[in-house]
């Protein structure tokens, strides 16, 4: 049970026009199998909100080594590692029918107190069990380095469909946001990063900035009052 997977496919509306895989949709993907994972460890949504607390997400990224096509039956493997003082990782690998690495990816998690909104310190939420100490990534990702903006791109306004249980916007909808600004992705995808900074709430206006820097698009989120909410980057081939 420390190792979980599960065969799932995208459909086509999951893909642009490019070939691109959409980020929000893979996000999906790993956050629904973080979600029934978390379940059978006995430490999901529901065993966590008796006692008051929440899982939030604090960042993901993934690398692509080979772009899944529409419909194509793949296999998404998900495990966690030991808790940490920076938080709760967990890994994630997608792989074809013959066994060949697809996607690589893995995301940063914490618990948060549902009544105070801040981060909780609780230990190690796991059963007892052996890990896979696998890592998808030998290095843990630094967070994105903020840039100097300019006129910002638009304003964004997170609709009520955007938010979660946890009642704030859901973790698949930044890069739509993101990508909102820039007419889509602009190129094959290779990898993708996101930093989640502070809540974002329905209704919340977020200026989106961007730029190019190399081979990667940087895009940022900020409140009204200028704080950074969120960070991501679509790195191209």
């Amino acid at each position: 049970m420390n190792r979980y997977f599960n065969d799932i496919s995208f459909t086509p509306e999951q893909f642009d026009t490019l070939g691109n895989l959409l980020p929000s949709s893979l996000l999906e993907a790993f956050q629904k199998m973080a979600g029934d994972h978390a379940n059978l460890l006995g430490v999901g949504y529901d065993s966590l909100a008796k006692r008051g607390l929440l899982w939030i997400i604090l960042q993901t990224r993934y690398e692509i080594l080979r772009m899944p096509k529409p419909q194509e039956i793949i296999r998404i493997h998900t495990w966690p590692l030991p808790a940490t003082r920076l938080g709760f990782e967990r890994n994630y690998l997608i792989y074809d029918k013959k066994g060949e690495v697809l996607i690589k990816g893995n995301s940063l998690w914490s618990i948060m107190d549902a009544s105070t909104r801040k981060l909780a310190q609780v230990g190690n939420l796991y059963p007892e069990m052996e890990y896979c100490l696998e890592k998808t990534f030998e290095e843990r990702a630094r967070r994105l380095q903020d840039f100097e903006k300019q006129a910002p791109a638009s304003t964004v306004i997170p609709h009520a469909s955007y938010i979660d249980s946890n009642g704030h916007v859901n973790n698949t909808y930044y890069p739509i946001m993101a990508l909102s600004t820039v007419g889509g992705l602009q190129g094959p995808l290779k990898g993708f990063q996101i930093d989640y900074l502070h809540e974002v709430l329905c209704g919340q206006p977020l200026k989106i900035f961007a730029i190019q820097e190399g081979n990667a698009l940087i895009a940022k989120g900020e409140s009204a009052e200028g704080a950074r909410m969120f960070a991501c980057s679509f790195i191209y081939k």
